[in-house]
């Protein structure tokens, strides 16, 4: 572990600018950062930050997708209160020929939206978090973020404070989108947005649906505990067509275990919301998320395949929306890439903006030319949607 530094730092305050003290500590130890787990929980609790910056999200990830990447935290506070907790990975692998170390935030490992779990936004505060990443001990090539949301109040401090700082090249891109459902405050008013033949197609599922016999919800109050939640949506997964291909939560004990790791650690701290559809007493069909405030996250669902042509998805996820409109939430997060059945139910979505700094090494320079030569990383994506084929979506083990 590096010492804790200290970097003074001018604030505008009124017409004056003050001084204040910032200190940034990396932390390594494992026994030493769960002294900030507490901490981490009330700042988390306190803003609008995303999913992914959860402590149950990081927790899952540190117990199952480190595969020889090092975790470090960086820590920043000042006299009175911590103003950030930026839980980060540094991974040493061979790419295009060259041996790179590369640092990114922890919430990476899936592809969902990118974040910073700080206090509050400025210029100041993310110079700072620039130069604490600068200044690691570990002589890192590059460094990513590749999913901040276009309208993350972030951006623009970190692009500024990579502008500011000239030991560095760096890359912004565009990346591509992801939907969200903005939820009214009725299911009806969420019907009527509708168009006539989803109401119809939804009607008709229904109805099927139905005419097979005894259909009933459960959530996730409904179980005697959240392991037995649990049960219930890997035997769903392990009938879907998800199974097959092997992307479901029951093709790899990575998969299982931390999917198993988040359910329980949202569930204590009540962010978990689930919702099983049952036909005649078989659970069929789930959706699976996280609630922060007034805004749902969805991370997983699937169905038994069994009963692909009654489609119990559709009908699954229409109650689910009806449920969180009576639960005040307002909005509806997709945080993975843009998939064509999405399209169906809204047709909101947000950009991202991607970034890549290159260090001052030999080897930073040299992949940042063949990135140059492949026209990757200057490529922008164009403003229409590329809809994806889940059935596409190869496994990650």
């Amino acid at each position: 572990m590096i010492p804790i530094t200290k970097i003074p730092i001018s604030i505008q305050c009124g017409r004056f600018r003050e001084y204040q003290v910032i200190y940034y500590e990396i932390i390594e130890e494992p026994e030493k950062i769960r002294e900030y787990y507490a901490h981490w929980d009330r700042m988390y609790d306190a803003g609008e930050y995303e999913a992914s910056l959860s402590l149950e999200w990081t927790e899952a990830l540190l117990n199952t997708h480190l595969d020889g990447d090092t975790f470090i935290l960086l820590v920043l506070k000042d006299s009175v209160e911590i103003l950030g907790i930026v839980p980060l990975c540094i991974r040493k692998k061979v790419k295009h020929g060259l041996s790179l170390i590369t640092v990114f935030p922890t919430s990476e490992y899936f592809n969902t939206h990118s974040d910073l779990l700080l206090r509050y936004s400025s210029q100041e505060i993310m110079d700072v978090v620039i130069k604490a990443i600068k200044e690691l001990k570990l002589k890192w090539d590059i460094f990513r973020i590749r999913r901040f949301v276009d309208t993350s109040p972030h951006l623009e401090f970190m692009l500024q404070s990579l502008k500011d700082n000239h030991a560095f090249r760096c890359d912004v891109s565009r990346a591509e989108p992801s939907f969200f459902i903005p939820l009214p405050k009725s299911y009806d008013e969420f019907l009527k947005n509708k168009s006539a033949n989803f109401r119809h197609k939804l009607r008709s599922i229904t109805k099927r649906i139905r005419s097979l016999g005894k259909v009933e919800y459960q959530r996730i109050r409904d179980f005697a505990s959240v392991e037995e939640a649990y049960k219930t949506i890997l035997s769903i997964e392990e009938n879907s067509w998800k199974h097959k291909q092997g992307t479901a939560i029951t093709c790899t004990a990575k998969q299982r275990e931390f999917y198993r790791i988040l359910c329980n650690g949202a569930y204590a701290r009540g962010r978990l919301r689930l919702c099983v559809l049952c036909l005649n007493d078989e659970p069929i069909a789930f959706e699976m998320g996280l609630q922060k405030g007034r805004k749902y996250y969805g991370v997983h669902g699937s169905y038994n395949e069994r009963y692909k042509k009654e489609n119990p998805g559709t009908m699954l996820l229409a109650q689910f929306i009806e449920d969180l409109i009576k639960d005040g939430i307002n909005e509806y997060d997709w945080f993975g890439e843009p998939f064509a059945w999405e399209s169906r139910w809204t047709d909101a979505y947000r950009w991202h903006k991607s970034f890549l700094i290159y260090n001052k090494t030999t080897k930073a320079y040299l992949y940042y030319m063949y990135n140059i030569l492949q026209n990757k990383i200057l490529h922008r994506v164009k403003d229409q949607i590329v809809l994806r084929d889940p059935r596409s979506v190869k496994p990650q083990h």
